[in-house]
């Protein structure tokens, strides 16, 4: 493979020689070279604005259930002992399974 890389390049090397075409090689590679660059740069931007976007989601998403989890929190374990209190009181026994259910689990 390094001798066919090789090969090209003095092909095309005799080639611009053999035509004096250097100052339009010369062009065509400065052309290259500021298109890689603005490449890069640009890949670089949007790397640097994705990161950027993502963790201010991230910090806005935290924020929003920071705030949501305690009153949730709060919300179910008041549920979680109403309905402790009210299954104890109606509560069927389900033999096949072999043990107390309330009776909003077999309504289901």
């Amino acid at each position: 493979m390094t001798i066919g890389v090789a090969i090209v390049v003095v092909a095309v090397m005799y080639f611009i020689d053999k035509h004096n075409q250097w100052r339009r090689c010369g062009i065509c590679l400065v052309i290259v070279a500021v298109v890689a660059l603005l490449m890069q740069g640009g890949f670089w931007g949007w790397t640097t604005y994705r990161d950027a976007r993502d963790k201010k989601a991230l910090a806005e998403f935290n924020k929003k259930w920071a705030a949501e989890v305690p009153a949730c929190n709060s919300r179910n374990i008041k549920n979680y002992f109403e309905e402790a209190d009210a299954s104890a009181k109606t509560a069927s026994i389900d033999l096949s399974a072999g043990m107390v259910m309330p009776e909003s689990v077999m309504e289901c």
